[in-house]
């Protein structure tokens, strides 16, 4: 017997099967996804992933009470509002190093005009880099410095798809 008669007999004796044999189309149907959701169940219990899940970064409390002190900081000019949205960022809130970095970045300058910090791009992209670098030292992958748009060594993006080209 050749190798091409054998697989004609396994699929003539498939075909009769799936046709005559409803038990056997469910077993084809259903089987290979039980096994797989079998699998992952038991890849998921043994190996136990290193990270809560669905735990949010932050809440929406602790957002709105840093976005409340970068107000104050950035329009009263309240220093202990600073202090507290520094210590807060320091101590690794996502929220509050964002907030942080909008206090130091020099665009936003003139809407924090009492801002109690000299606007400085080096130190806002400091804030706004280090939980990018972190999420990235997770996943075991370096996030690449870039200065800020418009700083030596960058340039905007060109605009793209323009007429005539």
């Amino acid at each position: 017997m050749s190798g091409a008669t054998i697989g004609t007999d396994r699929l003539r004796a498939h075909a009769t099967l799936w046709y005559a044999d409803a038990r056997y189309r469910l077993a084809w149907l259903v089987l290979p996804q039980a096994a797989v959701a079998l699998l992952a169940g038991l890849a998921l219990a043994l190996l136990k992933p290193a990270g809560e899940w669905g735990k949010p970064a932050d809440s929406k409390e602790n957002e709105k009470l840093y976005l409340d002190l970068l107000d104050k900081a950035g329009k009263d000019g309240d220093r202990a509002a600073f202090e507290k949205l520094r210590t807060a960022a320091e101590a690794g809130d996502v929220s509050a190093r964002s907030f942080m970095g909008a206090l130091y970045n020099p665009e936003w300058a003139a809407v924090y005009a009492k801002n109690p910090v000299k606007p400085d791009a080096a130190k806002a992209l400091t804030y706004y880099q280090k939980p990018a670098r972190r999420a990235a030292r997770r996943v075991g992958r370096r996030v690449r410095s870039r200065p800020p748009v418009g700083q030596e060594g960058w340039a905007a993006p060109a605009a793209a798809g323009r007429a005539g080209e």
